[in-house]
């Protein structure tokens, strides 16, 4: 299945501009200078940012972002669980979920999953042992139903929490799919590290479709990748299911992140030209808008309508709201 995968992506089609482009229509500011990293949208239609803390603990590393930039904590009442929040998302029911490295990022890693019209924290669950090996460092999370799904960066691999039981698994773990084997570029230069040497991330994008049943993953990088989730929930499938059942589903330019809507259109942040694609469950791929702040875009979040796409950019910083074509 991945060989003939791999074979249609040499016919690929490009990236079209699109009938009707998508539209900056408002600049949300950052006042206090810190970037917001990954976003997601309550079941009251808030909008809630995650971000890195404040040295001085001053301003919330989680919380409800009006349309002037002001914030306000989230959850609404003060919860001790969160140490490290690193990244956050919405489930079908608009309640949030924040994933949590626990202190210095060295564990214990949890979630926290919030009410999305109460603000009020609903549950804790630590990630169990059988989710991590030393080194893990999850780096994106998606939820659907009684199921979390994570990207381990620091130790590539995808791994599954059963929210019912509390018990979880690890997943393909080292597979080509989930290693960082392009370099990463950002606004038309590759990234290097102190040595002058290109550097390539491992797998830290997730995006799952609006039925649950298929999980998107990728390195920064690229390619592409989606994987039935049945293949990883029902235990009667073994290893060379789950080996057989990756497909490359398109090759991208390096990303900042990416969501789905309630249509299963893919929105990704292309930060290696700047621009805003679209991929609809159609396989059409378009390019809907570029700004050279999109070169330092990180996770999006689109409303439940589709219409409006927000996306967290580091210059400025600022979130970028956008109004979106028809699907």
């Amino acid at each position: 299945m991945a060989a003939h995968a791999a074979d249609r992506w040499e016919h690929e089609r490009p990236w079209a501009a699109p009938t009707q482009p998508a539209v900056i229509s408002q600049v949300i500011p950052t006042p206090d200078g810190i970037p917001w990293h990954s976003l997601a949208i309550t079941a009251a239609g808030k909008l809630v940012g995650q971000r890195q803390a404040s040295s001085t603990g001053a301003t919330p590393s989680v919380a409800i972002i009006a349309e002037d930039g002001h914030t306000t904590p989230f959850p609404a009442t003060a919860s001790s669980d969160l140490a490290n929040p690193i990244e956050l998302t919405a489930d079908d029911a608009g309640h949030i979920w924040i994933l949590d490295a626990g202190v210095r990022s060295e564990g214990p890693w949890s979630l926290t999953e919030v009410d999305g019209r109460s603000e009020t924290p609903l549950g804790h669950w630590p990630l169990p042992p059988e989710t991590r090996v030393p080194g893990s460092r999850f780096a994106a999370l998606v939820i659907h139903g009684n199921f979390a799904y994570l990207a381990d960066e620091g130790h590539a691999a995808l791994a599954v929490l059963n929210l019912h039981d509390g018990k979880g698994k690890r997943f393909i773990e080292d597979d080509p799919s989930v290693r960082g084997r392009q370099a990463m570029v950002v606004a038309g230069k590759p990234v290097l590290d102190a040595n002058g040497h290109a550097i390539a991330r491992d797998v830290s994008l997730l995006a799952l479709t609006h039925d649950g049943k298929w999980l998107f993953y990728q390195p920064p990088c690229g390619p592409l990748y989606r994987l039935s989730t049945e293949l990883l929930t029902d235990p009667s499938y073994g290893p060379v299911e789950q080996l057989d059942g990756i497909v490359k589903w398109r090759e991208t330019p390096t990303l900042g992140g990416m969501t789905t809507s309630a249509n299963d259109t893919l929105y990704m942040t292309d930060v290696a030209s700047a621009q805003l694609l679209s991929f609809s469950s159609a396989r059409i791929p378009l390019w809907l808008l570029r700004d050279p702040r999109l070169a330092q875009a990180a996770v999006p979040t689109v409303t439940p309508d589709g219409h409006t796409l927000y996306v967290p950019v580091a210059g400025g910083p600022s979130i970028l709201k956008i109004a979106l074509p028809p699907q």
